[in-house]
């Protein structure tokens, strides 16, 4: 069963179990679509958001305006009270409006919509909580006034929904894709809980119960004795090993021990599922007739119209306690920007893609950022085509070769950007840059070189390959794919020139580096006439044809073409990785970098080789080749 969180996460999770068959069933049946979604689900880095400030301010004046409607609607105010706020309504909804019409065509199936409301709801969940303590708050009015918030966040989204459909009726189907669901944000606006609890532990369901809630209609009671019921039905099964409860139990929470179901957490897991819930409200025997037993749940579901909707709403209570928790470790990764950032702070976040700035401009993330590029050429394949090998033997030699790889390139923080026959691209960088990213890579290449020797060594194979690390600006472009698919590469000048680097290309008599080449010129020379004459032309020899030394198997003439079976690494890249590494060689200006690198346990050599010229590349570009 795969979970949508990583073991550490899902094993503190109170009342989901935290698999993508779970989450899916809550939001949709799907998973919600989101941007960096391996850091929202529990990785190391964090999203950084900002949210535009009239947004907030505007925010803040309309909540104590539907606190004042709701108090003043108690106490029995003057209609000319109740209409003397509405401007901060509007005030609100116009501004979220605005904000979510800006943010809209800017969706790419990334998820950019869903992470907007990620933040606006912990921010609103925050405001709310800081209002409700201030002194002389009523706090029973809290869940009245979501009911009002939750209004206007509806009016909004649609208006801007409404808007970027009649201007473009096909942009909303085509750059949303298919497989988004708007449960998420319908979560956030008709739970309740998003946007009134700042964590799922301060739930209190005795509070929220307590008085008129429209979005609950029933006492704590009602609730306290409806999961009663259902607990004493769930103990007894377990207790008596009865096989239906037991295989619903394995049905429904796979990743529950049944030995566990007498603890506590467990059996909160199992009474808030609601497919398990469903399943034991269908015993009739013991369940429905324990039920029609209790004079407050007759009563409620005499006041609700009928046992079918007393208990639909006690179920969607149950689904919007679970569907909170995920969106709460979904938002434990969005980090609020606050005024206190300094312009320089949230510049070099926004320049990295990891800040998202909503509605203060036309453009929520900066998708050009650094990025080192690593592009891997096998060698010698096509000669082994063209010998009569079956495209099945083919094919087998090049899973032998990359298969492996996956896993190296996870091990380091890359992403395999995409298969090019014989070839790949790896990034990194993409799409949360880190300071380590050339080192990362350098280290997936040594591997990488490592693993086919290895193969080379065991007879398993006869090719090589060239590899080029280079580091520099890119774009992240995101193109629409099929079955709802998004395709996120890079592109621009600095990823063109790392693929040239990994070119297979070998320069005119490159053979020359071997005797046979040299005693050949040599008696050529000779024959030429005198020493003067030899020597001229062993220099014209050398200057038009030889490579210079060949170091791990990179080598570049005397006219800048380069010739690589090894590892090449541009300057850019180099000068990156000497800023990370301990270095026991010379400063910035040196052609030689060394240090000893734990993550791989041996001493890593950078050895400069020369200057390649590319064409139409206005400057050269000066390589390493790596000695490992």
């Amino acid at each position: 069963m795969r979970t949508y969180f990583p073991p550490e996460v899902c094993r503190h999770l109170t009342f989901t179990q935290g698999t993508e068959d779970e989450v899916a069933m809550l939001f949709g049946n799907a998973l919600p679509v989101l941007p960096e979604e391996e850091a929202l689900r529990g990785g190391a880095e964090s999203l950084h958001v900002r949210l535009p400030l009239d947004l907030l301010s505007r925010a803040s004046a309309f909540l104590d305006h539907a606190y004042r409607l709701i108090e003043g609607y108690d106490e029995g105010a003057p209609l000319a009270y109740v209409e003397s706020g509405a401007s901060a309504e509007n005030d609100f909804i116009a501004t979220l409006s605005d904000v979510l019409a800006r943010t809209m065509p800017q969706e790419r199936r990334n998820g950019l919509v869903n992470l907007f409301w990620l933040a606006f709801a912990k921010y609103l969940a925050v405001l709310v909580n800081e209002f409700f303590t201030g002194r002389g708050r009523k706090v029973f009015l809290r869940y009245r006034v979501e009911i009002i918030l939750a209004g206007a966040l509806q009016t909004a989204q649609s208006r801007a929904l409404r808007a970027l459909t009649e201007a473009e009726p096909d942009k909303v189907r085509i750059q949303f894709g298919p497989a988004f669901r708007w449960q998420l944000i319908e979560s956030i606006v008709s739970d309740q809980f998003p946007i009134t609890e700042t964590a799922i532990h301060k739930i209190n369901l005795t509070v929220v119960l307590a008085g008129h809630n429209p979005r609950y209609p029933f006492s704590h009671r009602v609730f306290a004795e409806v999961f009663h019921v259902l607990k004493t039905r769930l103990l007894r099964a377990v207790e008596s090993r009865e096989g239906g409860v037991l295989g619903a139990l394995r049905t429904f929470l796979p990743l529950i021990p049944l030995e566990h179901l007498s603890e506590k957490k467990a059996q909160l897991k199992a009474l808030f599922c609601r497919p398990f819930v469903d399943y034991l409200l269908t015993d009739i025997d013991a369940v429905a007739v324990a039920l029609r037993s209790k004079p407050a749940l007759v009563e409620a579901a005499e006041r609700l119209n009928g046992w079918t909707v007393l208990l639909d709403r006690y179920k969607a209570l149950l689904d919007g306690v679970r569907r909170t928790e995920i969106l709460e470790v979904l938002q434990h990764r969005v980090h609020l920007l606050t005024t206190e950032a300094t312009a320089s702070e949230e510049d070099i976040l926004f320049s990295q893609g990891r800040l998202f700035r909503f509605g203060e401009t036309e453009q929520a993330v900066n998708n050009a950022r650094a990025a080192t590029i690593l592009f891997a050429d096998v060698r010698g394949f096509t000669r082994l085509s063209e010998k009569g090998f079956s495209e099945k033997e083919l094919t087998e030699s090049l899973y032998r070769i990359f298969d492996p790889i996956a896993e190296i390139v996870a091990r380091f923080g890359g992403r395999i950007d995409k298969f090019i026959g014989d070839g790949v691209m790896i990034t990194f960088g993409v799409p949360i840059p880190r300071r380590e990213d050339p080192l990362m890579g350098l280290r997936t290449a040594v591997m990488m070189q490592r693993h086919l020797d290895g193969l080379r060594r065991q007879g398993k194979t006869d090719l090589k390959m060239g590899i080029a690390l280079h580091t520099g600006r890119v774009f992240v472009a995101e193109f629409m794919g099929c079955q709802g698919q998004v395709h996120r590469t890079v592109i621009g000048r600095n990823v063109n020139l790392a693929g040239r680097l990994s070119s297979p290309k070998q320069p005119a008599a490159a053979a020359g580096e071997s005797d046979e080449f040299r005693t050949m010129i040599h008696s050529l020379a000779e024959s030429l006439g005198g020493p003067r004459e030899a020597e001229g032309f062993n220099q014209y020899v050398s200057q038009r044809y030889l490579t210079r030394r060949m170091v791990s198997g990179v080598s570049v003439d005397s006219r800048g073409q380069l010739f690589n079976i090894g590892i090449v690494v541009s300057q850019d890249t180099v000068d990156e990785i000497r800023r990370l590494v301990a270095s026991d060689t010379g400063g910035e200006e040196a052609r030689h970098l060394s240090f000893a690198d734990e993550a791989l346990g041996q001493r890593i050599v950078l050895e400069f080789v020369g200057d390649v010229v590319l064409e139409g590349v206005e400057k050269s570009v000066s390589v390493y080749s790596v000695l490992f």
